[in-house]
Parts: structure tokens; C-alpha cells; sequence
């Protein structure tokens, strides 16, 4: 497995990952992944298994509160539970302490077990809660997640 910085050659493949659990039109995700790979405070990076995009994670840095905010952390369904995720937070960890990030936070769709998981395994630690955060019922009610870092 590698794990690499995403470019713009692996948009296809990280919107037709993401399509797997979104209700957005690939174009929809593909654009808003192509304008984050062009953006410097955008982090993207891809998992590669046998050179084949299995999954990725992206983050926006927010200068304003020293923070990073994962806004995406997208696995094939063909390859979960492999180690993939927690190698792609790791990452994202790590670009966090380079660009000297008090915490790095996220939300989760409550019913994510899975996902409430990794984070938690990860030294990440619940810090809210908030009913009918998302637009959709079925997405509904949102975990918040923070990891701070020590520097």
C-alpha cells in the first residue's frame, strides 16, 4: 500500500469512491475534489493498492483557528477494514504537526460506527454532539471529533 499526495490524474477515481455512499452527482464531487487538489489550504492524499486509488482523505487547513477540519475519508467498499483508513488519517496526522495544527477535528454522521471507530482508535476524542446536523434525515444527527496535537 502507498499513500501518496492526491494530483489531479486521481479525481475520477477518489469521486467514484466517494459516489459509493454520496448522493451527489460524480460531476458535483469531481469538481469540488479537482478545485481542493488546486487549493493551498486543501490537503488530499491517496491510498494506492497494486497502483489502483482505494481510497482518500482530504482536509482544509483554517488559518484562522490554527486548525485542520477533515472534510472527507472515503474507502472503496471492496477494501474496508484493511488498514487503509487508519493509514490515510495517519497521514493527515502528520501534515497536521508540519503545518503546526492545534487540532484536527471532523464530524461524523452519528449511525458511523465504523468511522466513530477509527477516529477513537486514532487519539481522536468526542467533543459534541448535534441533532439534525446534516440536511438529510437519513444522515441526520453529527459526532464531533478532535485530536489535539502537543507540541
Amino acid at each position: 500500500m502507498i499513500v501518496r499526495e492526491a494530483t489531479k490524474r486521481d479525481v475520477r477515481a477518489c469521486a467514484t469512491i466517494e459516489k459509493q455512499e454520496s448522493g451527489e452527482s460524480i460531476e458535483i464531487i469531481e469538481n469540488e475534489i479537482e478545485n481542493q487538489i488546486g487549493d493551498e489550504n486543501h490537503f488530499i492524499f491517496v491510498a494506492e493498492e497494486d497502483k489502483r486509488v482505494v481510497g482518500y482523505i482530504s482536509a482544509e487547513w483554517q488559518k484562522w483557528n490554527i486548525s485542520l477540519y477533515i472534510d472527507s475519508l472515503y474507502i472503496d467498499k471492496n477494501y474496508r477494514f484493511k488498514g487503509y483508513g487508519s493509514k490515510l488519517l495517519k497521514q493527515m496526522i502528520r501534515k497536521s504537526r508540519e503545518v503546526k495544527s492545534k487540532k484536527v477535528f471532523v464530524d461524523v454522521e452519528a449511525g458511523n460506527r465504523n468511522a466513530i471507530i477509527l477516529y477513537l482508535k486514532n487519539r481522536f476524542e468526542i467533543n459534541g454532539y448535534i441533532q439534525d446536523f446534516y440536511r438529510s434525515k437519513e444522515e441526520g444527527d453529527a459526532v464531533f471529533l478532535v485530536l489535539y496535537n502537543k507540541y
